[in-house]
């Protein structure tokens, strides 16, 4: 599912280097039908969807059901915004499927870092933008999976400062210097470091799948259990 030569990728990191990785990874590792039929079941959506316009959270309303011990989301608003041009992003989702899982697994079982998460980005239109430049804890791998994303990658690493009062965003991009910027399509992978400043600007219809890597001892199961039906 991802090729990327481990002494390559170590050397990269020890030098704390964002690099892409063009037609590193598989297509259709998640899908739009993956994302409509989980959205679709409200009941297991424990706050783990978000929703975005103009960088901005727009609020899900939630409810009680009868069946659940969770506040569910309205799944007919979340649908109508996405369509009218919010993005959304989906926590949690490194089990979404066996394919996302089996990344997850490559991942944690040939580079130094070892439990991940994933988190999906999409957007049905360009217009449903992204967030404004900022830096993040762990490393992020981005594995793009549909449309095209211009990325912009910066220089500067979070200080001191903001490092301690969680300032992750700069609201005025200005002020950093770029790196390098990348189109990225199907199958690219991008590598950026922990604390690093980056933007991503979707330039189309996309999924883009984040996969922070940060150092952690505790292991997932990532064994994909099947049930005995032959018997």
């Amino acid at each position: 599912m991802i090729y990327i030569d481990t002494d390559l990728f170590n050397k990269i990191v020890d030098k704390k280097q964002s690099y892409c990785f063009p037609k590193h990874a598989g297509k259709n590792i998640i899908t739009w039908e993956d994302l409509e039929n989980y959205l679709n079941n409200n009941l297991q959506l424990n706050k783990t969807v978000k929703l975005f316009k103009n960088a901005l959270e727009v609020p899900i309303p939630y409810y009680k059901n009868i069946w659940s011990n969770m506040d569910i989301p309205d799944s007919k608003i979340m649908f109508n915004h996405i369509n009218d041009g919010c993005g959304f992003i989906v926590h949690n989702a490194s089990k979404l499927n066996s394919k996302i899982n089996n990344v997850c697994y490559e991942i944690e079982n040939n580079f130094r870092q070892t439990q991940v998460d994933v988190h999906v980005y999409a957007g049905l239109y360009s217009k449903s933008g992204s967030f404004l430049p900022h830096w993040d804890y762990p490393d992020n791998f981005i594995i793009q999976q549909d449309g095209q994303c211009e990325w912009t990658i910066y220089k500067n690493f979070a200080t001191d400062d903001e490092i301690k009062n969680n300032s992750q965003v700069k609201i005025d991009g200005s002020s950093l210097e770029i790196d390098f910027t990348v189109i990225l399509s199907p199958g690219d992978i991008l590598y950026i470091p922990g604390l690093r400043y980056h933007y991503c600007k979707p330039l189309s219809k996309r999924i883009s799948i984040s996969i922070p890597v940060p150092n952690d001892e505790i292991k997932i199961d990532r064994i994909w259990h099947k049930f005995n039906t032959d018997k």
